[in-house]
């Protein structure tokens, strides 16, 4: 295909490319929301006064879970900002 006589303004992606950012930005809303309830209810758990070989593995799971949140979130912000350029 000869891309050189392409008209850049008659691409399709100008018409899809709004949707498709507003898709974008309710997922990551939505995903962003569940962060936060996750990260509420894992600081709930922590004040659990609890000891123990199982207490210790919950609370490593907790800070396990919380690392990965964050690279999640992380992750929504690189592509919010792909999404919008």
């Amino acid at each position: 295909m000869n891309t050189t006589h392409l008209d850049p303004q008659r691409c399709r992606c100008h018409d899809t490319a709004p949707t498709t950012r507003q898709l974008v930005e309710r997922l990551i809303a939505r995903s962003e929301e569940a962060l936060d309830h996750a990260q509420t209810a894992a600081s709930h758990a922590r004040t659990v006064t609890w000891s123990g070989s199982a207490a210790e593995h919950y609370r490593d799971t907790l800070s396990a879970a919380h690392a990965q949140a964050a690279g999640v979130r992380e992750g929504l912000s690189a592509t919010r900002r792909l999404a919008w350029g």
